[in-house]
């Protein structure tokens, strides 16, 4: 066992799952749900609730509310710390500044963001 495989027990997550189609919808959404679940499984977390973005472009910057309505769920109710992506592309296409610009605000708010495929690699 590594010393940080239960750094993240008893946390609290939102899983946060984005396809860019609704055709995608019916395999994607599930996929990553199933590797997000995993992973906090896998680091003892517990699971509070998925944000589902079907049909969503990760291309425009302007094109999505979701992460203030995260952010507005977490100063109303304070129920997680923690939100999952499977990987950069599920967090935006946008670009690199974009997605740090995304990411910094959800620190902020005082969320902690993991791209789980990045933690796997490791």
């Amino acid at each position: 066992m590594k010393e940080n495989d239960h750094q993240y027990a008893g946390r609290k997550y939102l899983c946060l799952v984005r396809c860019s189609t609704n055709q995608q919808a019916d395999t994607s959404i599930p996929d990553q749900l199933k590797v997000l679940r995993a992973f906090g499984d896998e680091n003892e977390m517990h699971y509070i609730d998925s944000v589902i973005l079907e049909g969503v472009t990760g291309s425009v910057a302007g094109a999505r509310t979701d992460i203030d309505q995260i952010i507005a769920r977490k100063k109303a109710n304070n129920d997680f710390d923690i939100l999952l992506v499977q990987d950069l592309s599920r967090f935006t296409r946008v670009g690199a500044e974009h997605g740090m610009s995304l990411e910094y605000a959800l620190n902020t708010a005082g969320i902690d963001v993991i791209f789980v495929d990045r933690k796997r690699e490791v």
